[in-house]
């Protein structure tokens, strides 16, 4: 614990577990509580996991070609981990698909970078 960086690895993984499954659990509720219909919340689910499969099947291709940097990969994908979250604080359908596909990538990245 000593290593700033791997300190900073730690707690960037740790804040991602919870974002992570705050997020998958709570974010169809959320699309109904915000007026949208049982339908419309259920794609939102379905777009996160079709791309986060996709992105899971990308970044195995990637991440084995030598000399790409995992540490640069986890990075990226906390920023657009990031990127999710910021998009709930925008009011409209079109930012939950934002943040939707942004949550998607994150979680393909993720499991495969770390």
């Amino acid at each position: 614990f000593k290593d700033k960086v791997f300190l900073v690895f730690c707690i960037g993984s740790m804040l991602q577990k919870f974002y992570t499954v705050a997020f998958v659990n709570h974010f169809p509720s959320y699309a109904v509580y915000l007026g949208y219909s049982l339908d419309s919340a259920t794609f939102l689910a379905s777009l996160v996991f079709s791309i986060n499969t996709a992105t899971k099947l990308l970044i195995s291709f990637v991440s084995n070609i030598k000399g790409v940097n995992h540490f640069a990969q986890f990075s990226v994908g906390t920023f657009i981990g990031t990127l999710s979250v910021l998009f709930l604080f925008i009011y409209g359908y079109t930012a939950l698909l934002l943040s939707a596909v942004a949550t998607g990538l994150h979680l393909g990245e993720r499991d495969k970078a770390q």
